[in-house]
């Protein structure tokens, strides 16, 4: 399960977006080779910018 949230605005030929994206799930759980917990949540921000022409 993936949680997210974005802001997307511009105006008439151009337009910015920005999105964070958080999943709940553990993907990766466990202990590494030093017997350190894993936490295995992934989040990611994404970023762009589109031209219209």
């Amino acid at each position: 399960m993936t949680q997210g949230t974005g802001f997307s605005g511009g105006v008439r030929n151009f337009r910015v977006t920005a999105h964070y994206h958080y999943s709940f799930l553990d993907a990766l759980s466990g202990t590494n080779d030093a017997d350190q917990d894993i936490d295995g949540n992934f989040s990611f921000i994404s970023v762009g910018a589109r031209f219209y022409f």
